[in-house]
């Protein structure tokens, strides 16, 4: 019994693990919230982008603001993250086109100044 349990966890994780196991981009952004501005002005704005990107190229486009905790607390991150290579670039693409209140929403509240972008393997 214990053998067919083994074969099916494994059956599954094979049909299902795929996607958990392949390559994804990461999009850093390290910002700095405007004056006057708080962390929820930045979620609105990040979230409007987030429906946007969603909606116009790909669903499973994920993003997270993140605060500091320990540390510097004068800054904060965008965190993006991609599928693939093929979505983070025809994100960068459709945004070129993308109504003027989804960028203006995110240039309102904060001034970036560094980016990365990140390719995250899955160490086996």
């Amino acid at each position: 019994m214990r053998n067919i349990h083994t074969l099916l966890f494994g059956a599954l994780l094979l049909a299902f693990g795929g996607n958990a196991l392949a390559d994804n981009y990461i999009a850093a952004y390290t910002c700095k919230m405007k004056d006057g501005k708080e962390v929820e002005d930045v979620q609105a704005a990040n979230s409007a982008w987030l429906k946007w990107v969603r909606a116009n190229v790909n669903d499973k486009i994920s993003s997270n603001v993140g605060t500091a905790v320990v540390g510097k607390f004068d800054m904060f991150l965008f965190v993006d993250s991609y599928p693939d290579l093929a979505t983070w670039a025809a994100t960068v693409g459709a945004l070129e086109n993308a109504p003027e209140e989804i960028e203006n929403g995110l240039d309102g509240v904060a001034d970036c100044t560094e980016n990365r972008l990140w390719r995250m393997r899955p160490t086996p």
